[in-house]
């Protein structure tokens, strides 16, 4: 099974993106993104399939003078988009792109893997820098293969953990966050296009 939005799959096409201020949404995160690959505005229906596919998470924890915030999260059958945001004690850098997190974990309560394939899953960074409302951002991207019937689309309840804020090789707050949350079912989708 391999059913992914349209606007997902043409939205990740192209992921390093110029320093610039984003969308402090994902929903406008994936339409900036979709206008960038294609040249063309996402019509109503991709916009809804997004919206459809996007949960509003809201839980915060702070460590170490620093506010991390898990503010929503895009599900696909076989990946996650989750947006993080930043607030507190953060010195202030010239390339905000250079901050990430060294330790990134995402643990199911059910493992969505029911074959338990070795090394299944990665992660990754699609957007690191200040989206439009002002707040260091970042995009992390989780993916898993998925076999059979699994998909991620069943829902599930689930905690990301973070651990030492970096900037570039250096460490610029020694802390640690977890984000418990829970992703709603949703029923899968199968979107065509006329052309990619």
């Amino acid at each position: 099974l391999a059913i992914l939005a349209a606007a997902l799959t043409l939205a990740l096409m192209g992921t390093a993106l110029a320093e610039a201020f984003l969308p402090g949404t994902l929903c406008g995160w994936f339409s900036r993104q979709w206008e960038e690959s294609t040249g063309r505005e996402p019509d109503a229906e991709q916009v809804v399939s997004v919206e459809r596919l996007t949960q509003s998470v809201g839980v915060s924890d702070t460590d170490s003078g620093v506010t991390v915030t898990l503010d929503s999260i895009t599900l696909g059958d076989s990946s996650l988009w989750m947006l993080v945001k930043l607030d507190g004690d953060i010195t202030a850098k010239k390339k905000p792109e250079l901050f990430h997190f060294e330790d990134v974990d995402l643990t199911f309560n059910t493992a969505p893997d029911s074959v338990m394939t070795p090394s299944s899953f990665g992660y990754g960074f699609d957007y690191m820098g200040v989206t439009e409302d002002g707040k260091l951002s970042m995009l992390i991207n989780y993916s898993v293969t998925l076999s059979g019937e699994d998909t991620l689309f069943s829902g599930y309840a689930a905690e990301l953990r973070l651990g030492a804020l970096m900037y570039s090789d250096s460490v610029a707050v020694a802390g640690s966050w977890a984000l418990p949350f829970a992703l709603d079912a949703v029923q899968e989708e199968a979107l065509t296009l006329d052309s990619a």
